[in-house]
């Protein structure tokens, strides 16, 4: 910043421009509102490079302060994104980065936040948030045993069964949930469970809305779409698509790829209310008789599915695994639910952050938890927080805000991943794991 200042450059937030070329100085530092543009130009070069200079280092440090603050607030991606678009070198840059530094950045990327993931530009789909979504629907996923799926467009409103067309798409087939199972398509994410419409960040992703679909959108959506269906076709008997538009547009040119045969309850020119009677007619003409998606029924496999998402398949299966003479119950409206069993909690499901929590109890029951996520501690018992230096070893998948077990000769817990698995084996400063219960051995 020095030197572009003795280079005569004026620098400013989104880009630069030498002061010959201004006509004015877009800045209301300590050094733009002492002098008029006019009066810097008539100074000496020595005096002009010692202001520019000044000015350059005081925007330098207001950036880094913004940067601090994004990283603290956990938008940085966004806020990177926006600034890139000023300038082709560094689009170019991010770009590449998002290409050959994949790996770097996703054990840096924490598994969840609490707040909105704003996808604004093309260059959103490469974020690891929607490539890691797009990885675990079809590594850490397994679809309920229906014989019906149904394809649903997304809604503005998150997790998707509060808004009010989810609500009427509900409706229209709860006499016969129990034999559909339900995906939505959706950009950026590419397909969403029902199942796991609470999980980050399928309940916590935002988009402009405008009705078109860039070309690259079509194709992520589409490729994912299609290895999802390649992937489990073989569970359904009928695939029911409820779209219109480009979803249907999608939606049709992977089936055909995929010589599936679709039928499709949204007609050109109908009312929605008409296209929501052809749906519950064409349901209710392809379910031989009425199942209702009971309550525990329904709980059930989003717990599952969370917990698979989160800890491997497996993982969802042995947590809701009914012992002999356990009472094992879900209560909470949706989508506070806790599992328990002889009213011991398990799990709880985190809103805030689209995370299952386990319980010390929960976690003896999932044996990948116990061996992956899994962090080694010093021979103490920990009050709060284990600190970095208190860390003997960590499993190297673990992620920032992932749910792990930590142990040691003294003690045994569970609680939230505050470093990424490499972080708490390298740090020597700083909370590791966040402590929600302990036990002294």
């Amino acid at each position: 910043t020095v030197l572009k200042g003795y280079q005569g450059i004026y620098q400013m937030e989104d880009g630069e421009s030498r002061l010959t070329e201004l006509d004015d100085l877009p800045c209301n530092c300590n050094v733009c509102s002492s002098v008029c543009i006019d009066d810097l130009k008539a100074m000496t070069r020595k005096e002009q490079a010692l202001l520019l200079a000044k000015h350059n280092t005081l925007l330098l440090a207001k950036e880094v302060k913004k940067v601090r603050e994004c990283i603290r607030a956990g938008n940085l991606r966004e806020y990177v994104e926006m600034k890139v678009r000023a300038s082709t070198f560094l689009t170019a840059v991010l770009r590449i980065l998002d290409m050959q530094e994949e790996q770097y950045f996703e054990t840096r990327t924490p598994i969840a936040r609490n707040h909105v993931m704003n996808a604004n530009t093309m260059q959103s789909l490469k974020r690891i948030e929607v490539k890691r979504f797009a990885n675990r629907v079809l590594e850490r996923y397994e679809p309920p045993a229906r014989p019906i799926l149904l394809i649903l467009p997304c809604s503005a409103r998150k997790p998707y069964s509060k808004s009010n067309s989810h609500t009427k798409f509900i409706d229209a087939i709860a006499e016969y949930r129990g034999h559909i199972h339900e995906i939505v398509l959706t950009s950026p994410l590419g397909i969403v469970p029902r199942e796991l419409e609470l999980s980050y960040p399928a309940a916590f992703y935002d988009i402009p809305v405008t009705g078109y679909w860039d070309a690259e959108e079509r194709e992520w959506v589409s490729s994912c779409l299609r290895a999802y269906l390649n992937k489990n076709q073989k569970n359904y008997e009928v695939v029911v698509a409820h779209l219109d538009g480009a979803y249907k547009e999608i939606c049709a040119s992977v089936a055909a790829d995929l010589g599936i045969e679709l039928v499709f309850t949204c007609k050109p020119n109908e009312t929605p209310t008409e296209a929501l009677n052809l749906l519950k007619v064409r349901i209710a003409g392809l379910c031989p008789d009425r199942k209702p998606l009971y309550g525990f029924e329904r709980k059930a496999s989003i717990v599952k599915a969370m917990a698979d998402f989160q800890f491997g398949i497996g993982a969802g299966s042995e947590l809701i695994a009914k012992e002999e003479g356990e009472n094992l119950k879900i209560r909470g409206q949706f989508p506070f639910y806790t599992l328990s069993t002889n009213n011991e909690v398990l799990a709880r499901i985190v809103p805030q952050y689209g995370l299952l929590t386990i319980t010390m109890k929960g976690a003896s029951r999932i044996s990948n938890l116990m061996h992956t996520y899994n962090v080694e501690i010093g021979d103490f018992v920990p009050k709060g927080s284990v600190l970095a230096p208190g860390v003997v070893n960590a499993d190297p998948q673990i992620r920032v805000n992932d749910e792990v077990v930590f142990c040691g000769k003294n003690a045994f817990g569970v609680g939230r991943a505050k470093m990424s698995g490499s972080e708490m084996r390298e740090s020597r400063r700083g909370v590791a794991v966040q402590v929600r219960e302990v036990k002294e051995i």
